[in-house]
């Protein structure tokens, strides 16, 4: 009963991180556009998809 708790947590917890992951990767996909788009082309295409 106590493990079938626990790993229900360690799932729901692994969840979250895989969102928050997720996020930062897109964080870190937008903030390198940026720098980009100031130079010309490519990063206005790639933010016009977003």
């Amino acid at each position: 009963m106590m493990d079938e708790e626990y790993f229900r947590e360690l799932i729901k917890a692994r969840r979250r991180s895989m969102r928050k992951l997720g996020y930062m990767k897109k964080r870190a996909v937008l903030a390198r556009l940026v720098p980009v788009e100031g130079h010309g082309g490519e990063g206005k295409a790639e933010e016009g998809r977003e």
